[in-house]
């Protein structure tokens, strides 16, 4: 669990942030996680395919339990461009989902902020 704080549009907002799926090949969000929140972030590995059916699993529970909610797709490791295995045909299948799919780096911080901006963009 931790807090992020930003303004955005002259409108201070904190965000409370889990990190609710590990390494699980099969991962069930609890109900009671993600009772209550106004959007959430999916990471996909982009180095790893098989982490975008797990992300799809996800999108379905969360909309199973809560409706749509506002979502951004991070497409995780974008500093790994020679190891990449998803294709345009992959993203496809997430944003069919409504939401932004970004790229970026957990490691160097590339498209993090903006991630979070966009979020938050579409739930205030």
């Amino acid at each position: 669990f931790a807090e992020k704080e930003m303004t955005i549009r002259d409108q201070e907002v904190t965000l409370l942030l889990w990190d609710i799926a590990g390494a699980e090949d099969h991962f069930t969000v609890p109900t009671s996680y993600i009772r209550g929140a106004a959007g959430y972030m999916l990471v996909i590995d982009g180095t790893r395919v098989e982490t975008l059916e797990r992300g799809l699993e996800l999108i379905s529970q969360v909309e199973n339990s809560l409706g749509k909610l506002p979502f951004v797709t991070l497409l995780n490791k974008s500093d790994l461009s020679e190891q990449w295995q998803l294709t345009d045909e992959d993203i496809a299948r997430i944003t069919a989902h409504g939401c932004q799919a970004l790229r970026c780096s957990a490691r160097t911080g590339e498209g993090v902020e903006t991630a979070f901006h966009t979020l938050v963009t579409q739930i205030i």
